[in-house]
């Protein structure tokens, strides 16, 4: 996945694509970690390269894996990713749906970090909405979880 990202980065990004279009997603199936990173690094190149449609399907398989595998954390950060691939496409709804998911399982597992990105993930949905009240409260709230003694 490095040297696919870092081809990517260097302006070759249509090779990186081909070679990460050429492993086979079989190949994957017993290293769930290989896989999730597979699945990760082909969705932010697809992204990247406007195929938004793609990326999202990729985030979509790659939350099925974590889910299956029960990762709880990793379920939070791949719910904030597909947010965040929502949110680039223009899809501020679905972007707030997966960022509430990301944000009552941070709750749930008291997982600050995790809190903080989903609403920072919200904030910036609804900043692109221009609801800009609801944006700044999002922000207040953000800067209260850094306050709070843990």
């Amino acid at each position: 996945g490095e040297y696919v990202l870092c081809l990517w980065l260097l302006g070759s990004g249509y090779q990186a694509l081909r070679i990460l279009e050429s492993l086979e997603d079989s190949a994957t199936e017993e290293i769930p970690y290989v896989r999730l990173t597979l699945l990760d690094t082909r969705a932010k190149l697809n992204l990247s390269a406007g195929r938004f449609s793609e990326a999202i399907r990729q985030q979509e398989m790659r939350l099925d894996l974590t889910r299956r595998q029960g990762d709880r954390v990793m379920e939070l950060v791949v719910l904030g990713d597909l947010g965040n691939a929502y949110l680039v496409e223009g899809h501020f709804d679905q972007a707030l749906v997966n960022y509430d998911q990301s944000l009552m399982i941070s709750r749930d597992i008291d997982h600050v970090t995790g809190q903080c990105y989903a609403l920072i993930g919200q904030a910036k949905s609804y900043f692109q909405m221009s609801e800009f009240d609801t944006c700044l409260r999002l922000c207040e709230e953000i800067e209260d979880l850094y306050k709070t003694p843990r």
